[in-house]
């Protein structure tokens, strides 16, 4: 079984200690760790197998490049504001495969439905806030200032 390694930003800090809780073997904070050196370390020089690049942003997608294997993949799955300037060289010379996935599609959201209801996936620790739907501007401050991770916002009664 292969080791689970999350990384991103320090304003991410929440989203990384969920990470550690939920069974991450390894958490990198970008902006106090290189984690091309460390997943480096942590392989034997070689490279993840595969990066789940979920940000959509040119950074993430550019340290995705940096620290698969060669021959390894990049699944895409965060949508970016834009174009983003990545160095597509590596990819040739290195033999990475890219992948893009759409997770909003009906059998996507069946399957994860399937997988909650049935008790195989918990999403009790993803939810850190719950508010009627009367106050979804406190909601959306909260994502702003990500001081959150899911919310849920119910209708009143």
């Amino acid at each position: 079984m292969g080791m689970a390694i999350v990384t991103g930003l320090s304003s991410d800090r929440m989203r990384l200690d969920l990470a550690r809780k939920l069974g991450a073997d390894v958490v990198i904070d970008v902006e106090g760790e290189d984690p091309v050196t460390t997943v480096k370390g942590l392989t034997n020089g070689l490279g993840a197998d595969i990066v789940f690049e979920t940000s959509g942003s040119a950074p993430a997608m550019r340290q995705a490049i940096q620290v698969v294997r060669n021959g390894g993949q990049i699944t895409r799955i965060g949508h970016g504001a834009g174009e983003m300037k990545v160095n597509l060289d590596p990819i040739t010379v290195r033999q990475i495969t890219i992948q893009g996935t759409f997770s909003h599609t009906w059998g996507n959201w069946e399957g994860a439905l399937k997988a909650v209801s049935s008790g195989k996936v918990s999403v009790k620790d993803l939810i850190t806030h719950s508010f009627p739907i009367s106050e979804w501007r406190k909601s959306f401050e909260l994502m702003e200032r990500q001081e959150s991770v899911k919310i849920i916002l119910y209708p009143e009664h």
